[in-house]
């Protein structure tokens, strides 16, 4: 999985050349990669790196990855407090047996 901190390294969107056409995905692609990338669950290093080159190319791609970070972290803290091991407490018992029973009538 990838660290917080390949985030920081997409900075400035500088112009394509024909060498970066090789790794880079399309925008449709990329928006379809980017919530993985957004919640650690990105496996694949190659695919995250691809992801990462697209956003340092793609202007419209990266502001839309900052866009979803800021409302991730943001609905993350309205959440409430993480536990020890960086997770979001669990939702209350009652709401679980709700979704529980409504999945059960699907």
């Amino acid at each position: 999985m990838r660290s917080r901190r390949n985030w920081q390294s997409v900075e400035k969107v500088p112009e394509m050349n024909k060498a970066d056409e090789t790794l880079d995905m399309g925008c449709l692609e990329a928006i379809e990669t980017l919530y993985a990338w957004l919640d650690d669950e990105l496996d694949d290093a190659q695919q995250s790196s691809r992801f990462e080159h697209h956003l340092a190319h793609c202007k419209s791609c990266y502001s839309r990855a900052e866009l979803e970070k800021a409302l991730t972290e943001h609905i993350r803290q309205a959440a409430g407090t993480k536990t020890d091991d960086n997770k979001l407490p669990a939702a209350p018992d009652t709401l679980q047996d709700r979704l529980e029973k409504l999945l059960q009538e699907l």
